[in-house]
């Protein structure tokens, strides 16, 4: 004779559970409220009661061969649950026990469907559904004591020769990279700066891509501190023009026809209607903002609109915040590459950066921080001129960069207007790539052998450069 023991908060589908299991030749014991409920709905079940304990723990004792009860035929199947509200000591414990000495451990009615197949089919539950009932039961009990240290302290401790880090499902997206993947979203209980969690998809799917083009947004607009709009496409940033008032941001976007089709617009002000009505002449992919206008709510109602609408909220970077990196098999943590605003930067040349280039630095810096190595940026009074990125030197970088500047012959440049940042240090050769350019300040993190050669020439062509004495390389 073969057994089961039902002890559940939630009742719902237990009925069918436990009629199944009856005709299975399943003895069914249980306790408490569900030995009541089971008996009002006529199931033949046997009361597990205990004078001086919990009928769970008379369980426990008999799965693990500590106590002897010729009246009680050891368990083969536990069910039990364990809901989010509740703080139930004893189901965890009964379903630990169960699981460590592989007995089908069954959490909850979200499983109940799979269980009755496999009685009805086969009168008992199958191997393979037994290791993934366990699989379950172990990710879930794991899930729920991580959720208690990470409520302590909501940081990955890499002091900890051991980590364990919670995931929850929390979404499915439309697909992958690709359309024939699948790719869901899992929330972590890890504090970060920012919460793709948190994303409010205002109108449309996303799918993996976009995922990953709205994460390079968010983690821009944290470094970047200005008002902007900007475009993404495949992670990569084509364009960015800046203004405190982001209406005229976008209008400096526009100009020259530098709005592009099909690529993600983003902006770190409010959103209008018409700026929307703009972008879906262009086939904009999505739009992704800190807020939109009331209207643009109003426009969702009557009108069908194309592009992704995204509202995405901006945080404070935390301290002990890092970065985890899954490599086929390991996973490499590192702690995040802040950027620091208040570093000292210091010039060493004889003309100096003014005040009023302090917003060019700083948007360049981060520009460069968020591109691949080796990248170069060069920008304008109001918006990016060119950048590169991936390749095998900062004077490929900027080789790159300064063709495609021309390139685009659509930037009325004035005298020593540009400004050029790096993310490696530049040599004389680096240097000779700018060509005739008008550039009136470099930012690089200095540190090469040519240091003094390039500060000279600075000089003799009266252009400002800053060392910024730190690095921010990206590989990925």
């Amino acid at each position: 004779m073969r057994s089961a023991y039902l002890n559940v908060y939630d009742k719902d589908k237990i009925e069918e559970v436990a009629r199944v299991l009856l005709n299975s030749k399943y003895q069914i014991y249980s306790s408490g409220s569900t030995y009541k409920y089971l008996i009002d709905k006529g199931i033949d079940a046997t009361e597990i009661y205990a004078q001086n304990e919990h009928p769970n723990i008379l369980i426990i004792n008999i799965i693990m061969g500590k106590k002897k009860d010729v009246s009680i035929i050891k368990p083969e199947i536990v069910i039990a649950d364990i809901p989010d509200d509740i703080n139930d000591v004893y189901n965890s414990i009964l379903l630990f026990s169960a699981a460590r000495n592989d007995i089908t451990t069954i959490t909850g009615k979200k499983y109940y469907e799979k269980v009755i197949s496999s009685l009805t089919l086969f009168q008992e539950i199958t191997e393979d559904l037994k290791k993934e009932l366990l699989s379950n039961f172990f990710n879930e009990i794991a899930f729920n004591m991580l959720e208690n240290l990470y409520s302590i302290f909501p940081y990955i401790n890499t002091k900890s020769e051991k980590i364990s880090i919670p995931l929850r499902m929390v979404r499915k997206l439309e697909y992958g990279e690709n359309p024939h993947q699948q790719s869901f979203i899992y929330s972590s209980l890890i504090r970060s700066s920012m919460s793709m969690e948190k994303i409010e998809e205002i109108n449309g799917r996303l799918n993996f891509n976009h995922i990953l083009d709205i994460n390079k947004a968010i983690e821009l607009i944290n470094d970047l501190h200005c008002n902007c709009c900007f475009s993404i496409k495949h992670g990569n940033i084509s364009d960015l023009s800046f203004n405190d008032d982001i209406n005229i941001a976008f209008k400096q976007l526009m100009e020259n026809k530098r709005i592009k089709e099909n690529e993600i617009y983003v902006f770190t002000g409010e959103v209008n209607e018409k700026i929307i009505e703009i972008l879906m002449g262009y086939n904009a992919e999505a739009i992704v903002a800190i807020s939109y206008s009331a209207n643009v709510y109003e426009l969702i109602k009557v009108k069908k609109i194309k592009p992704k609408l995204i509202k995405i909220n901006i945080g404070i970077n935390p301290p002990e915040e890092n970065e985890i990196f899954y490599l086929n098999g390991i996973c490499v943590i590192q702690s995040k590459d802040i950027f620091d605003e208040t570093q000292t930067l210091n010039t060493v040349t004889r003309k100096k950066a003014s005040m009023d280039d302090l917003k060019l630095i700083k948007t360049a810096m981060a520009l460069s921080k968020h591109l691949k190595t080796f990248n170069a940026v060069i920008l304008s009074s109001t918006h990016i001129a060119a950048v590169s990125q991936s390749e095998s030197s900062t004077a490929a970088a900027l080789k790159l960069a300064v063709y495609k500047m021309h390139q685009k012959n659509m930037i009325k440049l004035d005298k020593n207007e540009l400004t050029v940042a790096t993310d490696g240090s530049l040599s004389i050769n680096c240097f000779k790539e700018l060509g005739n350019i008008p550039v009136k300040l470099i930012i690089q993190a200095g540190g090469n052998s040519e240091d003094d050669d390039v500060i000279k020439l600075c000089n003799e062509k009266n252009i400002a450069m800053i060392f910024t004495s730190k690095r921010h390389f990206r590989h990925f």
